[in-house]
Order: C-alpha cells, then sequence, then structure tokens
C-alpha cells in the first residue's frame, strides 16, 4: 500500500446510511486530505514550473529575435500566438468630422452620455476606411493602431496537431 492509500481518508460507501454529522464530518475529513494533497503536489511540481516558464521565455525570445513565427522542431509544434487589440485614439478619430456625413460618423464615433465618453465603432470604421480610402482610411488607421497585449507560446505534440487540422477541415466540411 502506497503512503497515498495510507493516508486516504475513509468514505462510507452507501450515504443515506450516514446521520448529518457523520456525511459533514467525512466531507470535511476529505476536503482536508485534498487541500493537504493539493499542497503537496504543488510544492513538488514548482521547481519544474519555474523551469518550464524560464525555458518557454528563452524559446520565445529566440523566436522573436529571429522575426519568426515557429521554432524549427520535428516532434512539436512550437509557434507564437499573438494577442492584439485596437487603440482607440479619439483625438486623431474626430478628425474625421466634415470630412464624411454626420450620418456616417455618429455610427462610427459618437458620445456615449453614461457615462459621458467616447465610443469608437471598429466595424463602422473600416467601412468608412474601405468606403472612402485616402485620407479618410489614413486617420482611422492613426486613430485605431494594433497594439499587442501579449504573445504566447503554444507547443503542441505534432500528432495533436495533425488531429486538429484533421478535425478543423471535417468542422469546415460540416457547415
Amino acid at each position: 500500500m502506497n503512503e497515498l492509500q495510507e493516508t486516504q481518508p475513509t468514505v462510507a460507501v452507501t450515504y443515506e446510511a450516514m446521520s448529518n454529522s457523520d456525511l459533514a464530518e467525512n466531507l470535511v475529513n476529505v476536503q482536508a486530505f485534498i487541500a493537504k494533497q493539493r499542497a503537496a503536489f504543488e510544492e513538488l511540481m514548482a521547481p519544474f514550473l519555474q523551469d518550464e516558464s524560464n525555458l518557454k521565455s528563452e524559446v520565445l525570445s529566440r523566436i522573436t529575435q529571429d522575426n519568426a513565427k515557429k521554432l524549427a522542431y520535428t516532434d512539436h509544434d512550437i509557434r507564437t500566438k499573438v494577442y492584439t487589440k485596437r487603440q482607440k485614439r479619439i483625438d486623431v478619430l474626430r478628425r474625421l468630422e466634415g470630412l464624411v456625413t454626420e450620418n456616417e460618423l455618429k455610427k462610427a464615433l459618437y458620445l456615449k452620455e453614461t457615462p459621458p465618453e467616447w465610443v469608437a465603432n471598429m466595424t463602422h470604421l473600416k467601412k468608412l476606411a474601405s468606403d472612402y480610402g485616402g485620407d479618410i482610411a489614413e486617420i482611422i488607421a492613426l486613430g485605431t493602431p494594433e497594439v499587442v497585449e501579449r504573445t504566447e507560446l503554444i507547443v503542441v505534440p505534432r500528432e495533436a496537431t495533425k488531429l486538429e487540422s484533421s478535425h478543423e477541415q471535417l468542422d469546415g466540411e460540416n457547415d
């Protein structure tokens, strides 16, 4: 019998026959056991998690230095995933006033009353940029720069990658 089995609290098989206090006692004992084992496991894993974090940082740094998206490795697909967000610079976007009709502009850029703040709607801004191009598209591009929020390293075994792509293909066929 291993240490884990020796220290496990005993839980009655038929809960219906147990009194409320026995049920509560068993619940508390099981929760205490789980918390103790979880803490021991986390303590055991801490150095490995730190190593993983350091290794991921180094791999991500090398991929970034090479201006790449992937790291060449045969057994795993190691790639970056970049999370971006459009920054909305209202001061720049307000330059659109007078350049497009008020009706078009109020869909793309408007003042919300409570709390008072400007709102930029990217769907309508993109439509304006597409419809008018030129100076208007340039103002919109300057007023909505794409900002990298974070970059994540994704490590997936090649077999899993193949399975994901085959599922994606099947999903696409079922649409």
